[in-house]
């Protein structure tokens, strides 16, 4: 299997996510992993912006279920980094299929 292959493997479990979070930490996994393998490719900015998508949501989302009980705040929070997730994988998805990096 590639490291593009895995890359796109690990977008695609992002998005899985949505709907079966067990996919996620899976895909921070690949990430991990594969990063140094990458060395200094495009796809290594994929794999970082994986990384930096995973636990900046995780962040987000724990610090939005901590709030869930303090009403519309913690609903806000955890709705915003869902859109933000979705945007992070649709972008990092495009860059991929054209072959490019992505992030600063």
């Amino acid at each position: 299997m590639t490291t593009k292959q895995l890359a796109q493997i690990a977008y695609l479990l992002q998005a899985g996510a949505v709907i079966a979070g067990i996919t996620y930490p899976i895909s921070a996994i690949i990430s991990h992993t594969q990063l140094p393998k990458a060395g200094n490719s495009w796809l290594a900015s994929h794999f970082r912006w994986q990384i930096q998508t995973f636990w900046i949501s995780l962040a987000v989302g724990v610090a939005g279920a901590l709030t869930l009980m303090a009403g519309p705040l913690g609903l806000m929070i955890l709705s915003g980094d869902l859109m933000w997730i979705v945007y992070r994988i649709v972008q990092g998805w495009v860059r991929l299929s054209r072959d490019q990096p992505i992030g600063p």
